[in-house]
């Protein structure tokens, strides 16, 4: 291989994290015999049709898998749906799924172990890159799951996007105020999602907005989600997860890999305390308790008589 077939295959493997198309192969100087030396040989690895893996290139990656699988589909192709979830770390997806990838409506093309979807216009929204993926925009990628979640997991993805950055629930009310709801598979649904989001906060993990189901499914009166409490002005000691303000009642979701921590449940027990001595009441929920519903109906008569 010359210097200057060398050149051009890595420049565009460095790019692609460590991939190249067989039209940048035959591009690069390449002849299709030697491309297929090269397979045969075990420098190149087809890791999807018309796609190689250099050997010398980085190891494989969910991002590199789900690369292949655009670069395969060809110029306008990204990462959807459940990929773009992977890609935007959304809570409640995992990497054991076939990499799933959106394309122009007019392209017939099939790709074995991948899941197509086809758009008329493909993202009008624009796109963007996510760990060198083109991929769909966080909004897209919410609209597009909600034609294939469920209620639950679909608001579990919802607060975990807006987690850190409540603004989300404003730009997706916008958003999705621009979608016309004419062929959208399960309309509405993430809509009322974002409405009862709307002005506040997103829950702290996976665990609290399955405990914020339970409460509503309950029909206990809507809480304030990261409610901070002061004793010095601008100063909060204490976030209390769920916090019915005027009874003075706080809920806190204890995930025990963190709040089992001794220094944290130390400092959990001092912030405690201290709601206590302000006239709070505490109560403390644990992951294992999501499947037992004792302590919602022994937590409901707190509110009684005014539910």
């Amino acid at each position: 291989m010359g210097d200057d077939t060398r050149s051009k295959l890595d420049a565009f493997a460095r790019a692609q994290m460590g991939l190249v198309t067989r039209a940048q192969a035959l591009a690069s100087g390449l002849s299709s015999n030697a491309i297929d030396r090269r397979l045969s040989s075990g420098e190149f690895e087809r890791v999807s049709p018309r796609v190689y893996r250099l050997r010398s290139g980085p190891a494989h990656s969910t991002e590199q898998r789900l690369l292949a699988a655009c670069l395969s589909a060809g110029p306008g192709a990204v990462a959807s749906h459940r990929s773009a979830a992977l890609l935007w770390r959304l809570d409640g997806f995992k990497d054991d799924r076939a990499p799933e990838i959106s394309v122009p409506h007019d392209r017939q093309i099939v790709i074995r172990g991948v899941t197509i979807h086809r758009r008329k216009v493909l993202t009008p929204e624009g796109y963007c890159k996510r760990s060198g993926v083109p991929v769909t925009t966080l909004h897209r990628t919410l609209l597009d799951l909600e034609a294939s979640l469920k209620e639950a997991p679909l608001e579990i993805a919802l607060d975990s996007a807006a987690r850190g950055r409540p603004e989300l629930f404003l730009e997706m009310s916008q958003f999705l105020s621009s979608i016309p709801t004419r062929g959208r598979l399960n309309a509405g649904r993430l809509d009322v999602l974002v409405a009862l989001r709307f002005g506040g906060e997103a829950t702290g993990s996976a665990f609290e907005t399955k405990l914020l189901q339970m409460i509503r499914i309950a029909g206990i009166e809507a809480p304030t989600l990261q409610y901070p409490v002061f004793k010095e002005p601008e100063r909060p000691f204490a976030h209390i997860d769920f916090a019915w303000v005027k009874r003075k009642i706080a809920l806190f979701a204890d995930g025990a890999s963190y709040h089992l921590a001794r220094r944290r449940a130390h400092l959990d027990a001092t912030q405690r305390l201290e709601l206590v001595k302000l006239g709070w009441r505490n109560v403390v929920v644990f992951p294992k308790m999501l499947n037992d519903n004792t302590w919602i109906s022994s937590f409901a008569p707190l509110f009684w008589p005014a539910m």
